[in-house]
């Protein structure tokens, strides 16, 4: 089992590292040692994130609109859905499973999560479908809420403390893309900078994007659109391609705009 832990650095490139699943230590005063059992589904056939599943990852994700009835927040509000991946990779059986005090944003959320896109889980590298819990962070009309899958459980974690891991070399931009103006941004001539992240894999297909620093008019939607058209040659850990999260700024400017990997 390859294991996987995502940390974002948004002046530098990280990445994840792969590392075969260790048998438990031996029982008793015999030498034997006891192999991890294999992950069992539910009567439903539904795995739950854990050691042996590789959780699934977000494609693409799609902003939730904010509800045109909703007062302004006086801090920021979480709505939670849980949701079954199935092995096509779409979400099924999403239910609110906990925030949304104010239910007018419920909606909202249940839309984009179904107009979201994932990549299912795994088990032996055959998908499965998988138990997950997604956010949704409210904050102002501008600040669109995008989906983020909450894993319950972290590969690689050890007492509440990650295990940090660095690559031996970095994810390389083999193509990159140019994001369009939204009309609404063209409109009201609104320029900036995006950042988005995207979880570069094993074959150097960005997924999962993330808008870290968004500047909203539909700008982050574009900027999340031609991350996912970049291809890269991917990290390396000990001469074996691995999985790494980097960041991506998309300069939106009238008239002169383009796209850069952030070093």
């Amino acid at each position: 089992m390859r294991m996987k832990l995502w940390t974002l650095m948004l002046l530098a490139l990280t990445a994840s590292a792969a590392q075969a699943q260790q048998e438990l230590p031996p029982a008793g005063d015999g030498p034997m040692n006891i192999a991890p059992q294999p992950p069992k589904p539910d009567q439903n056939g539904v795995y739950q994130v854990g050691p042996g599943i590789a959780p699934p990852q977000l494609r693409l994700a799609a902003a939730a609109t904010w509800p045109a009835d909703a007062q302004p927040l006086d801090r920021p509000m979480v709505c939670v859905l849980s949701t079954v991946i199935d092995v096509s990779g779409a979400p099924t059986d999403i239910q609110l499973a906990r925030g949304c005090k104010q239910s007018e944003f419920l909606a909202p959320s249940i839309d984009a999560l179904k107009r979201s896109q994932f990549q299912p889980g795994r088990l032996s590298g055959k998908p499965v479908p998988v138990l997950v819990h997604v956010n949704f962070a409210y904050r102002s009309p501008d600040a669109p809420a995008m989906p983020r899958i909450a894993l319950l459980y972290r590969e690689g974690f050890s007492g509440g403390a990650p295990r940090q891991r660095e690559y031996d070399k970095a994810p390389v931009a083999l193509k990159t893309a140019v994001a369009e103006f939204s009309d609404e941004a063209r409109r009201d001539k609104i320029s900036g900078t995006v950042i988005v992240s995207v979880l570069v894999n094993e074959e150097g297909v960005p997924i999962d994007p993330r808008v870290e620093k968004g500047l909203g008019h539909g700008l982050d939607e574009k900027a999340m659109e031609s991350a996912l058209e970049y291809r890269f040659t991917p990290a390396i850990k000990n001469g074996a391609p691995v999985a790494a999260r980097i960041a991506i700024e998309v300069n939106f400017r009238l008239y002169s705009y383009h796209d850069r990997t952030i070093r």
